[in-house]
């Protein structure tokens, strides 16, 4: 609904040559788009499960700037795998992206400390073997 009003102000930002409005993306291509990014903003300002996005960027070895809100803190540790900000704080966010920008070491740090968590709790094997226990914690109990 805003895509024209964006589009619009990256015009007047001159910015238009930066910005890639791609629309609804295919899953197949967003191996792509995330290997392509330097940094991954999803401010978003309501609160719901997991957002996949997030945990494929971070799969990707890109740092995140994510809302402070939701399940959100439970997989990102500020500044040690993404950089969480106040939800609809445009300022932090402005200033968290500069940063990253400005700080290379300290942006690819933050996107391996991304990898390696979601290695840790959402690879195929640590999700399964986690899914394992709670049956057998279960089975444990009611013996």
């Amino acid at each position: 609904d805003y895509r024209f009003d964006l589009e619009k102000l990256a015009g007047e930002l001159n910015l238009k040559e930066k910005i890639i409005f791609a629309g609804s993306v295919s899953l197949h291509d967003l191996p792509c788009f995330y290997s392509n990014c330097d940094i991954f903003v999803n401010p978003t300002i309501r609160a719901n499960g997991y957002d996949l996005t997030i945990l494929q960027a971070m799969a990707s070895w890109k740092p995140v700037i994510v809302s402070d809100i939701g399940s959100i803190p439970t997989v990102i540790k500020n500044d040690e795998n993404g950089v969480l900000v106040l939800p609809g704080n445009s300022e932090e966010i402005a200033k968290s992206v500069v940063d990253l920008i400005s700080r290379s070491d300290f942006r690819e740090y933050i996107g391996r400390m991304a990898r390696d968590r979601i290695v840790e709790k959402f690879s195929l094997k640590s999700m399964t073997e986690g899914t394992i226990k709670v049956y057998r914690d279960v089975l444990e109990k009611y013996k």
